[in-house]
């Protein structure tokens, strides 16, 4: 506001219900609305009826003679019309007297009324207290240095954006002081911030183009209340881009920011009335003694696919050792996404075996968990396989190892491969079966004449469908190194060369008759 300036909050009494229909058609009419828009006007406003409800009793029905309807989206903008005319009349007024005179004038050929006690007068900086008290009593209302806020924002602005925006920060702040952080779970963090803390800024934000250094401050608000933990940006990325279930990835998310429900958690949030591991019983179950330190997790470790052996000494926090293993220093770059995966397969199924243990009764087996691990890891690669490459988040197939995986009951898994002499087309073909158990059930050696390796390769599948359907076996998966052939029945047959077109034919149409389940 200018300094030599002054400034009127009117509050009118029941503004809505108080508008003229005849003036709100003079007014129209004044401003170019034809007669047909002002008739439709007219009938909206005016087809409006009450009764009174009496001891439960709805009285007789009436009709108003003037007043706009409360909700309807019409009425806002047919207040705004109205309001047009004083703020039109009051533009070249500079007497204090003559437009307290103009104000009843208004309210009178409107049908308003001001309520002097809700409504005051504000002045600029340069405008001496003893003038302004002066104005003020010529007026009726009272002189405030700030007239507050309209519709939650500020009535009065900084010189900036950010001066003027800085009310947004400081009502987040409000309503975060007033929870018990550390009592709060991840979920009921996640929506105090979703339904309160992103919720106060979304109308100022409609209104006004907020400054990127705004922004950034209420961001750092919401990390500051969703958690208290430093995370490093290298492994925040690498968790976010890990080739595992999203379930998993939140999991990683949650142990990375000490969020896992163990004994220590619970009982600092007063939850548990002790720390120690419920398996070991002699240490507190924080989330590294859970995955690295307890006893019975460490042959899960060295007995799995990786077989690592865990020093407890290298890395003093679960941050840093998940930051090191998840690292391309720890994982080649070969099968590095494999390994990754798996690692965090491990924890996931480490976390299960221990909540069984403690909800369930159900006993600890360390040497389940690699087993466990192996199913889990093996059904989701296998369900990506299927879905086709483009699932698999743009690897290619030089930067894949192949590792076998035992498949998930009630499935047994059909390994097949082939090799093929260009000079002698004379082809190998080698199918192996095993069940969910890694244990052997069943082999077979073929050779062949074949005029490609395609067609080679898409024979192995055939003789691996034909041992399963000889077997009797209803569920499964099949495996094998061809990506072309592979590609064929994932999609669509006319992707493969016209040699191995019959055979794949064949495949998909005993895949799909023979067994219950051929993936």
């Amino acid at each position: 506001m200018n300094r030599f300036g002054m400034g009127i909050k009117l509050d009118m009494q029941k503004a809505y219900d108080r508008v003229e229909w005849d003036f709100l058609d003079a007014v129209m009419e004044k401003m170019g609305f034809c007669s047909r828009w002002r008739s439709l006007i007219r009938g909206c406003v005016s087809s409006v009826k009450f009764d009174v409800l009496l001891n439960g009793q709805a009285g007789s029905t009436f009709a108003p003679s003037r007043g706009l309807r409360q909700g309807d989206p019409l009425s806002p903008y047919l207040f705004i019309l109205v309001g047009e005319v004083l703020s039109r009349l009051i533009q070249d007024e500079k007497n204090c007297r003559n437009l307290s005179n103009l104000l009843t004038r208004f309210c009178v050929a409107l049908g308003q009324k001001v309520n002097l006690m809700k409504s005051s007068v504000f002045f600029g900086a340069n405008i001496p207290n003893a003038i302004a008290a002066h104005l003020g009593n010529t007026l009726g209302m009272a002189v405030v240095s700030n007239p507050g806020t309209y519709l939650g924002v500020p009535a009065i602005w900084g010189r900036t954006k950010k001066h003027g925006l800085a009310y947004v920060k400081g009502r987040i702040m409000e309503k975060m002081q007033g929870w018990k952080q550390s009592t709060l779970s991840q979920v009921r963090k996640e929506v105090l911030i979703k339904a309160v803390v992103q919720a106060i800024p979304a109308y100022p934000m409609s209104i006004f183009k907020f400054p990127t250094v705004v922004c950034h401050e209420l961001d750092d608000l919401d990390t500051r209340l969703s958690t208290a933990h430093c995370v490093p940006k290298a492994l925040w990325k690498v968790i976010w881009k890990l080739e595992v279930p999203s379930k998993l990835c939140h999991f990683l998310w949650l142990t990375v920011h000490n969020c896992l429900p163990t004994r220590a958690a619970l009982f600092r949030r007063k939850f548990s009335p002790s720390t120690a591991c419920p398996i070991c019983c002699c240490h507190v179950e924080t989330i590294k003694h859970l995955f690295l330190c307890c006893s019975w997790v460490e042959p899960i470790w060295f007995g799995g696919a990786l077989n690592y052996k865990v020093d407890r000494s290298t890395f003093p926090a679960w941050v840093d050792w998940l930051q090191a293993v998840l690292s391309p220093a720890f994982c080649n770059s070969a099968d590095a996404k494999w390994r990754q995966s798996y690692i965090v397969f491990t924890c996931w199924c480490i976390w299960k075996a221990r909540c069984d243990f403690v909800f369930n009764r159900v006993p600890i087996i360390p040497s389940k968990v690699p087993v466990a691990v192996s199913s889990a890891l093996g059904s989701f690669l296998g369900v990506n396989a299927v879905l086709g490459p483009c699932k698999l988040g743009g690897i290619g197939r030089a930067a894949q190892v192949s590792r076998w995986c035992a498949p998930a009951s009630p499935f047994l898994k059909i390994n097949v491969d082939a090799s093929w002499s260009k000079v002698s087309k004379l082809g190998f073909v080698g199918v192996i079966m095993r069940d969910k158990d890694m244990r052997f059930v069943a082999a077979a050696r073929y050779s062949l004449r074949a005029p490609s390796a395609a067609a080679v390769e898409a024979m192995a599948f055939l003789r691996g469908c034909e041992l399963g359907a000889v077997l009797g076996v209803n569920y499964v998966i099949m495996e094998s190194d061809s990506l072309e052939a592979i590609n064929c029945l994932s999609c669509s047959l006319s992707m493969g060369s016209w040699e191995s077109f019959p055979v794949l034919a064949r495949v998909k149409q005993l895949g799909g008759g023979e067994f219950q389940n051929c993936r």
